[in-house]
């Protein structure tokens, strides 16, 4: 590093340790330890782009590349000002970083902000980025070569440098941001789905938010997530994480002590029931057979099924495809908490409502859309010119979408989708 220039000696009255930290290939990766330096940052609220959002761009598409930036963060030089404040201390003194290293608080913003501003336009047709992966997406091949040399201006342009070995050009299926984009729609990435098929069962807090958080990646692929999850989040509640202890003014997270992860896998282990292992085993099951999800068109009309029980509710967003048939774009589920699971029937299906526009806006807001439920009393209180109490207060909330959404009510025999969502006991066969 010190050779190519991206760090330098020091003699900064700032320092942060370094830690080595093991990949998954079994080598070492050098990392700063900036806890104490981001804690005393101001923070840049660029917003990173939301990944549904980013995979949702390709309806059409039938052409895709991927591009990844060489050690893209160290392509972003560190204003002088700066420098000192990024010191780290080895056996051999102090050095500082002349480029932006991994582990600053504000690094993923700044670079998500430098992307974007460097591809311009075609960051909103052509090219998204997630911080340092592009995918360029085209309809027809000819359109396709013409894309990826504009990408090339762009980034030539700004003197930046790609990764040759982790590009890939020209496919009409390809790997990104963990899922698989084809011109048919989503789907998952197997070798996640491998880890998933061969996860062991947890034996301590540690593995299953592991689990978890791989499980919650694909939630939108999921029927029934929310309750079939549900065991083993309020598992996770039982837990803290890392406890904090105040350092020269500052909360960090301190390791636990051996006696306390010794204790606390004792205790998960007896926390460990029946419902938690059909849990796991369920949802283990589940995202080994994700569905493919058809990518949502905006110039067609949504379809949104709705429905609740007293302990969930659940949501199914569909659109006509080419073939004439509907297809799932989308599923969501909501556990009830304690307080709503006290409300009527007709207040539960009208919050199912409510909730699943709002968790829909983004395919929503400013298109026409059909809401599909099997509570009739729905029709009559949308057409209601005055409402009060709690009711009216959830439909003013919609006020945004009425002049654009229309209410069919179907039988309950017609309308299994979100039924099952909301109404699946775990105890039932999954």
């Amino acid at each position: 590093m010190l050779e190519k220039g991206v760090i330098r000696k020091s003699n900064s009255p700032w320092s942060s340790p370094v830690t080595m930290v093991i990949k998954p290939n079994g080598k070492w990766r050098f990392c700063i330890d900036f806890r104490k330096l981001n804690g005393i940052t101001r923070k840049d609220n660029h917003p990173l782009p939301r990944i549904d959002m980013l995979l949702e761009k390709f309806e059409g598409s039938k052409w895709f590349s991927t591009m990844d930036m060489a050690s893209g963060y160290w392509q972003v030089e560190m204003d002088e000002k700066d420098i000192e404040k990024t010191a780290f201390i080895t056996h051999e003194g102090l050095y500082e970083w002349t480029v932006m290293p991994f582990g600053l608080t504000n690094a993923p913003a700044t670079f998500q902000r430098t992307m974007q501003m460097v591809l311009g336009e075609l960051f909103y047709t052509v090219a998204p980025v997630y911080i340092d992966d592009i995918i360029v997406h085209s309809k027809t091949f000819q359109d396709h070569m013409r894309d990826i040399e504009n990408v090339f201006e762009k980034i030539q342009g700004a003197n930046l440098k790609l990764g040759p070995e982790k590009c890939k050009f020209c496919f009409e299926e390809i790997k990104f941001l963990g899922h698989i984009i084809g011109k048919d729609g989503i789907k998952t990435d197997p070798a996640k789905i491998e880890k998933v098929k061969n996860y062991p069962k947890p034996t301590n807090i540690t593995q299953l938010r592991g689990f978890l958080g791989l499980a919650k990646y694909y939630r939108k692929f999921i029927k029934d997530f929310a309750k079939i999850a549900k065991p083993l989040n309020e598992l996770t509640k039982g837990f803290k994480s890392k406890p904090l202890e105040t350092r020269n003014g500052i909360k960090m997270k301190r390791k636990k002590s051996e006696k306390e992860k010794n204790r606390e896998d004792e205790e998960f282990m007896n926390s460990w029931k029946e419902n938690q292992e059909k849990a796991f085993e369920a949802l283990k099951k589940k995202l080994i057979t994700a569905p493919v999800l058809m990518y949502p068109n905006f110039e067609k009309e949504f379809i949104l099924y709705t429905d609740a029980s007293k302990i969930a509710l659940g949501a199914i967003l569909h659109q006509v495809g080419k073939d004439g048939k509907e297809h799932v774009i989308a599923y969501e589920n909501k556990t009830l908490g304690p307080a709503e699971q006290n409300y009527h029937t007709t207040e539960l299906e009208c919050l199912a409502v409510v909730w699943a526009i709002e968790k829909f806006d983004y395919y929503l807001e400013g298109n026409k859309f059909k809401i599909i439920t099997d509570h009739i009393a729905l029709k009559w209180l949308f057409n209601k010119a005055i409402l009060k109490g709690r009711i009216g207060r959830w439909i003013a909330r919609l006020q945004p979408y009425i002049c654009n959404m229309e209410i069919i009510h179907k039988s309950g025999k017609r309308h299994t989708n979100a039924d099952a969502l909301s109404r699946i006991r775990f105890e039932e066969k999954v």
